[in-house]
């Protein structure tokens, strides 16, 4: 068994041959295919951290909402009315 090395296949600038024209495509498509695969895996993240977001901001809603049906104090209805408007704020944005 052989292992090639990178001198057993030098590449031919500018590409001449079909096999040369080949080789560069070959290797354009894979670049191109993982960049696309990086920005991809990027915009998943920053969807996936804008729901986990808002996830918990409705989660803090609840509470508020929760403790305000509880006890309808002054205090827990002006922390539930600033919990709303940053949620709608958020939406805006």
């Amino acid at each position: 068994m052989r292992f090639y090395d990178a001198t057993d296949f030098p590449p031919k600038l500018p590409p001449i041959t079909l096999r040369d024209w080949s080789f560069w495509l070959f290797t354009a498509t894979l670049m191109v295919a993982l960049v696309d695969f990086g920005i991809r895996w990027w915009i998943r993240n920053l969807e996936a951290a804008e729901k986990a977001r808002s996830k918990q901001r409705q989660a803090r809603r609840d509470f508020a909402l929760f403790s305000y049906l509880v006890n309808p104090t002054e205090s827990n209805r002006q922390q539930l009315e600033a919990i709303c408007q940053e949620i709608e704020k958020a939406d805006l944005d």
